[in-house]
């Protein structure tokens, strides 16, 4: 899966977290930008474990300010999965 690839299924899943259209590119903040509380940012983390079917470990949860985080946490865990 490219980085092109899981940022769209990204916006797709943050598209459907927040109910309606997202602007969301690399830089946009995730409590800023869509306003989500730590529990919607709980929820959308569970939702991204699910669909790429990985887990989050506690130290991902401090590097995801943004959506290019959320996207490069992802990013690593399928790398760390396909070794």
């Amino acid at each position: 899966m490219t980085r092109d690839d899981i940022l769209e299924e990204l916006r797709a899943l943050i598209q459907r977290h927040l109910d309606g259209p997202v602007n969301a590119d690399l830089e946009t903040d995730i409590q800023r930008d869509l306003e989500l509380d730590s529990m919607k940012k709980l929820a959308l983390i569970v939702e991204i474990e699910n669909r790429f079917r990985l887990s989050f470990e506690p130290e991902d949860d401090l590097q995801t300010q943004t959506v290019g985080d959320l996207e490069s946490v992802i990013e690593r865990h399928l790398d760390g999965n396909s070794r």
